[in-house]
């Protein structure tokens, strides 16, 4: 079996840990996925482009990210490896993408056209089940994510943040690790110093 068969297996196994998917339509709906490879910092979105592809990450990182007028940009989300990016907003709405995707590593991806997944979702109720998940799935991320920022300080946010994706942290330069929490990447710094402090203090 060769690498891009063993991604499309991770999809296909992906799929059916969400619904009751037979063998034979999941391997169709795998085939519909071409294997990409994207260097490092290549966008596989831009913001006013039009979103017309689902990804599913094989390997590797991505942020997805908004930019302001004065060209600064926003992270609002990473997608790592086992993971769907493609900006689900852009890809319902049909307007000009209002994210970009951009990698944080070497990033290998299965692509297909968003157009032929959706028509996959009407077949059957469990590939109903399949949208409906993935879509709640981004709902609930996006809703934590707003909590997060009502809710806790932007050293509770960093906490957190390393607690779930302590294995990705290398993936991710500061910089944009510190524009995901909302502060500078001067505080983040003062923030890290901080929190490693207290676990030498208070190991475990």
């Amino acid at each position: 079996m060769n690498i891009e068969s063993n991604y499309r297996q991770a999809l296909s196994t992906r799929i059916q840990k969400i619904a009751q998917i037979p063998e034979s339509e999941a391997a169709e709906f795998v085939r519909l996925f071409s294997l990409k490879k994207l260097a490092e910092k290549q966008h596989l979105l831009r913001a006013g482009d039009a979103a017309r592809d689902a990804a599913f990450i094989a390997t590797g990182a991505v942020r997805e990210y908004f930019t302001d007028n004065s060209g600064n940009d926003f992270n609002k989300n990473f997608a790592f490896a086992g993971e769907f990016t493609g900006s689900y907003y852009d890809l319902l709405s049909g307007k000009p993408s209002i994210a970009s995707i951009e990698t944080l590593t070497v990033t290998e991806l299965l692509i297909a056209p968003f157009y032929h997944v959706a028509k996959f979702y009407e077949r059957s109720a469990e590939w109903q089940r399949v949208a409906r998940v993935t879509a709640e799935n981004l709902f609930l991320k996006k809703a934590r994510r707003e909590y997060e920022f009502i809710s806790m300080t932007a050293v509770e946010r960093y906490r957190q943040f390393i607690a779930e994706n302590a294995a990705m942290l290398d993936k991710i330069p500061q910089y944009h690790l510190a524009s995901y929490l909302g502060i500078t990447p001067v505080a983040l710094s003062r923030i890290r110093k901080r929190v490693e402090k207290s676990l030498i203090i208070n190991p475990g």
